[in-house]
């Protein structure tokens, strides 16, 4: 407290007031230091996990200066959240980083082929896109695989989609079935849509009209007759239409940290 006053003194010169100004110099430099996130170097027993988590709160609690930090140190010792995250501020241009797509692809990429689920559904959902990377229909398949194996819904509900009407595979309807069902099960409305219309068709599965009530009517719960006639173009339309929903009227994807 001394120094503090010191600090404020009107005089000027040596003395005292040059003491109170080394303290006072001293003592903002303390404060700024442990206000930061540590270095690698002052956390060595922090693991690349637990420095990866902060950077996940960080970005999640939209502090992107923060997260770049805790996740670019996490990165670099190959934690595939770190690594994920830090592609993610890349792709977006977030906390102290310019917006570079390589970079952010890079990163995410990185994630992915360690099997980090969150990073292989970005990258399937970059695929989907178009915007970072060129469209690939078969990098599509590949990346939402992998991911719907690790339980994702919306990567089960759009491989279902990809093997209906063959797109980057071959056409299968018995495995859309499996996806569709997968993604049901996990409340995915668009996926419990076209299991129904699967059931009432009898396409990859023998026709049943039970089955398609109950699927239908979990998408939509209407009286059976008219269930089964609105589900079934709504799940046409939105085969169909698929793609350009995913763009235009859903929240990227890539948001996963």
């Amino acid at each position: 407290m001394k120094a503090h006053l010191l600090c404020l003194s009107p005089r000027t010169g040596p003395g005292p007031l040059s003491i109170g100004v080394a303290v006072c110099l001293f003592a903002f430099a303390v404060t700024l230091l442990a206000a930061r996130p540590a270095t690698a170097q002052e956390n060595e027993g922090l693991s690349p996990a637990e420095m990866a988590a902060r950077a996940k709160v960080a970005y999640e609690s939209k502090d992107y200066e923060t997260a770049h930090q805790w996740a670019r140190v996490a990165a670099n010792q190959g934690n595939a959240r770190g690594q994920n995250i830090l592609g993610l501020l890349y792709l977006d241009g977030l906390g102290d980083v310019s917006k570079d797509y390589a970079e952010g692809v890079k990163w995410v990429r990185l994630a992915a082929e360690q099997g980090y689920m969150p990073a292989q559904f970005n990258l399937g959902d970059f695929y989907v896109r178009g915007e970072v990377v060129a469209k690939d229909e078969a990098e599509v398949v590949k990346w939402y695989r992998l991911a719907a194996e690790q339980g994702n819904a919306g990567a089960q509900g759009t491989l279902g989609t990809h093997c209906a009407y063959g797109r980057g595979v071959a056409k299968d309807d018995a495995e859309a079935v499996k996806w569709y069902r997968l993604a049901a099960e996990q409340g995915d409305v668009f996926a419990q849509s076209n299991l129904g219309r699967r059931y009432a068709d009898g396409l990859g599965v023998a026709k049943d009209d039970a089955e398609a009530v109950k699927w239908y009517y979990r998408f939509t719960p209407l009286p059976s007759s008219k269930t089964i006639l609105l589900a079934r173009l709504v799940a046409s339309a939105w085969s169909t239409i698929l793609p350009w929903m995913r763009v235009k009227t859903t929240t990227p994807k890539r948001v996963r940290a």
